[in-house]
């Protein structure tokens, strides 16, 4: 199914599950930066994130942020406050549900 401009189907829907698509993405070396380095963070959202988002920049640059607060905070201290975070997103921003995944690799 294609939607046209923001329109994707819903999590809070009964049978949500059966419109989930899958895709693997395998990372080697090819894939990588031209520095060779694995990336340090993944994230992965919903578009209720980055929607609650003016430009397409300060989304783009929220994986930034949250590589530092990990890097100087710990790990820790993101999981613990980034359901507020979110939830504080959404309220400001989109209104919509988040959901969303972070894959981090140390050093």
């Amino acid at each position: 199914d294609y939607f046209s401009g923001n329109e994707t189907y819903s999590l809070c829907m009964e049978n949500s599950w059966q419109d989930m698509k899958t895709k693997m993405i395998r990372l080697n070396h090819d894939s990588f930066e031209s520095d060779g380095q694995r990336p340090r963070l993944v994230m992965l959202s919903t578009d209720g994130y980055s929607n609650s988002f003016l430009a397409d920049e300060g989304f783009l640059k929220a994986g930034v942020d949250i590589l530092e607060l990990i890097n100087e905070e710990g790990f820790d201290f993101v999981e613990n406050n980034l359901s507020e975070w979110l939830t504080q997103s959404s309220e400001d921003g989109s209104g919509d549900d988040i959901s969303m995944c972070l894959v981090w690799t140390e050093g």
